[in-house]
């Protein structure tokens, strides 16, 4: 787990050395968890989450959100 203050805000990254997977694999059905943190990251228009994945190197999602002004 990584965490760092940038210009724009915050980013939280968690890195996963696993299995990995490809982007087609479930691409269209996204798991309900990860769609409900993207849509309360947009409620909120603070924030985004985003996953990288390669087949045998492992995973890493990101969570970025600006500061409060």
């Amino acid at each position: 787990i990584e965490s760092e203050r940038c210009t724009e805000g915050y980013r939280v990254r968690v890195l996963d050395d696993g299995a990995g997977f490809s982007a087609a694999d479930g691409a269209e059905d996204e798991p309900s968890g990860l769609r409900n943190i993207r849509e309360l990251l947009a409620l909120h228009d603070s924030g985004t989450l985003s996953i990288e994945s390669e087949p045998g190197r492992g995973t890493a999602a990101t969570v970025a959100y600006r500061k409060e002004a």
